[in-house]
C-alpha cells in the first residue's frame, strides 16, 4: 500500500488516495474512479502507524558503550602511568591527580549512562507537527 497524498491548500486538511484493486490492474488516469477513494485527513489518528525503531538503536548503543569504556580505560591508564613515572612529585600531588582522573572517569561514565537512559528528543505526533502536509511531500508521495 503506497498512498498518494494531495494538498488542497487547506492548512489542516490533506487528502490521501488509496489504490483499489481495479486501479492497480488498470493504468488509466480516470479521475472519477480515484476521487471515490480519497479520504480527508483531518486528525493524526488517520495517519498510518509510525515505524518502530529496529535493532540499529541497540547496536549503536552497544558500540558506543564499548568505545567510551575503552577510551576511559586507555586514557586513565596512560595518564596515571605517566604521572606515577615522575619520582620528583610528592605523594599529595600524585593523590590529587589520581583523584582527578577517577572523578573524570566517573563523570564520563555517568554522562554515558545519562545518554543511554534519557529520551533522545523524539518528535511526537501532534497536529502541530503533522499538519499541514507540505506540498513537496505530497508531490513525492503521488
Amino acid at each position: 500500500f503506497s498512498p498518494a497524498i494531495h494538498d488542497y491548500g487547506d492548512d489542516n486538511v490533506s487528502s490521501i488516495t488509496r489504490p483499489t484493486t481495479a486501479a492497480k490492474e488498470e493504468d488509466s488516469d480516470d479521475e472519477e474512479s480515484s476521487s471515490s477513494n480519497k479520504i480527508k485527513i483531518t486528525d493524526i489518528s488517520q495517519l498510518p502507524p509510525l515505524p518502530t525503531p529496529g535493532d540499529t538503536k541497540h547496536v549503536q548503543a552497544a558500540g558506543g558503550t564499548c568505545l567510551v569504556v575503552s577510551l576511559v580505560i586507555i586514557v586513565f591508564s596512560v595518564s596515571q602511568s605517566i604521572l606515577l613515572s615522575y619520582q620528583s612529585l610528592s605523594d599529595s600531588v600524585i593523590q590529587t591527580f589520581v583523584s582527578l582522573g577517577v572523578i573524570e572517569s566517573i563523570w564520563v561514565l555517568a554522562s554515558l549512562v545519562g545518554l543511554l537512559l534519557c529520551d533522545p528528543g523524539t518528535v511526537k505526533r501532534s497536529p502541530e507537527t503533522c499538519f499541514p502536509i507540505p506540498s513537496e511531500v505530497a508531490k513525492v508521495l503521488q
